[in-house]
């Protein structure tokens, strides 16, 4: 055999023997099929996705400090870094079945460690090339139904309890720097027995005309009351109560207003 063909075909043989193996697989996440910007894709038996796909589907945040990746999940903290295979999960040394590396200006981790380690379950289904992840929404361990059992299990225990919310709304008007805002704040106060209920709603809208040399503001204040004896609001820019005829029970009222806002 020629010299310079028995040479080239070694050479092809040791490069197909240490390239990674790059293959395309499915993704599914709590049994819905799930497409990702960045497709993942499979490495040396490792599954690869991107770092901010993670993110979107875990809900976490992710900072960057160079080669430092920190994914944050509730109190969860995972600490990577491009090229390593040893990690942080809350401090602790954590290792990776492969490296996070830089692909096309997106760093890739290996998705079943990174899952695995904010919580979720994770199945690889090679009849159909997919990796099923499984993941629960928590919060300090509880589910949203646990979460919301445990709220009415204080709120009945202390018959009585307060809640203020504040929201911002925007509004684009079409000229540049000049958007329509909306401040409403909800101030509630609510106890069970008896029943008795009290909902200030205080709504501040700024309109940046730019006939105007400021911007005016204009505050709206709506008020509620909830008795055995019935329901009573105030119209806003009229200094007086009216009572709501609905012929509604005041408990089942008060129940709707309390799993409203709870």
């Amino acid at each position: 055999m020629n010299k310079r063909i028995l040479i080239l075909v070694v050479t092809i043989f040791l490069l197909i023997g240490t390239s990674p193996a790059y293959a395309d697989v499915t993704l599914s996440i709590n049994g819905k099929s799930y497409f990702p910007l960045t497709p993942a894709y499979l490495e040396n038996g490792v599954t690869m996705i991107g770092l901010d796909n993670v993110s979107r589907v875990m809900g976490g945040t992710v900072l960057i400090d160079g080669d430092l990746y920190v994914l944050s999940k509730n109190d969860i903290k995972l600490e990577l870094m491009v090229g390593q295979t040893t990690a942080k999960l809350n401090g602790r040394t954590y290792n990776l079945a492969a490296a996070p590396k830089m692909v096309d200006e997106e760093v890739m981790v290996p998705l079943w460690s990174v899952m695995e380690a904010l919580g979720a379950e994770v199945e690889w289904q090679p009849q159909t090339r997919t990796v099923a992840v499984t993941y629960l929404e928590t919060r300090k361990g509880m589910t949203p139904k646990e979460v919301m059992l445990k709220s009415n299990q204080v709120l009945t225990e202390h018959n009585t309890y307060k809640i203020r919310a504040e929201l911002l709304e925007k509004a684009d008007t079409g000229i540049p720097d000049q958007s329509l805002k909306n401040f409403r704040v909800l101030d509630l106060a609510v106890q069970r027995n008896p029943v008795l209920a009290h909902a200030k709603t205080s709504v501040r809208v700024e309109d940046p005309s730019p006939h105007l040399e400021t911007s005016s503001s204009e505050l709206i204040i709506d008020e509620r009351v909830i008795t055995y004896e019935g329901e009573f609001y105030t119209v806003p820019n009229f200094e007086r109560w009216v009572k709501d005829i609905s012929g509604k029970d005041n408990q089942n009222l008060l129940e709707d207003q309390v799993q409203y806002y709870v």
